[in-house]
């Protein structure tokens, strides 16, 4: 993955460049919603970064990943399930108070995975773990979701969809 060396070995990684017209983070364009204005502002920071990433888990895609910032020094842990807004999630501050579901570390990430050959498939697919997972949607109104994993027995799916 660009922005890695594998599991053990680290180095930041390059600036992306971005065919996009750059945003203004003090003037919201008027043909965007405030809360898509935003996304998009996390998406470009986050794709001009230099951040160091090691991947903690085994898979290259659906991971949890530790992003740190060689400028601030800070670190941070992501976890990658999919591209959609609020399928993932960040331990950094902003993620946990801007009700975005994103940040410049997921944004970061996800570029960087989408680059690879058959990362943006994978990531738009999403994550289907053998394991059920329950998590926090951070996109917009916070809810409880489920995460159905491959062994989900069937009979239970029905009442699992009404409370999730």
């Amino acid at each position: 993955m660009n922005g890695t060396t594998g599991k053990s070995g680290r180095r930041p990684a390059a600036p992306r460049k971005s065919s996009e017209t750059r945003l203004s983070r003090l003037r919201k364009p008027a043909e965007l919603a405030v809360d898509e204005w935003q996304r998009a502002l996390r998406k470009q920071f986050g794709r001009e970064q230099r951040f160091v990433v090691e991947n903690l888990g085994e898979d290259p895609v659906f991971s949890e990943f530790a992003v740190y910032n060689p400028e601030s020094r800070s670190r941070y842990r992501v976890l990658i399930r999919g591209a959609n807004a609020g399928e993932n999630h960040c331990s950094c501050p902003d993620f946990a108070t801007n009700d975005l579901g994103t940040c410049k570390h997921v944004e970061f990430l996800l570029a960087q995975i989408g680059s690879r050959p058959g990362g943006r498939r994978a990531l738009e697919a999403g994550f289907s773990g053998a394991f059920s997972e329950l998590f926090l949607d951070h996109a917009g109104r916070r809810r409880i979701r489920l995460r159905p994993g491959r062994e989900f027995p069937e009979d239970v799916r029905e009442s699992a969809s009404r409370l999730f």
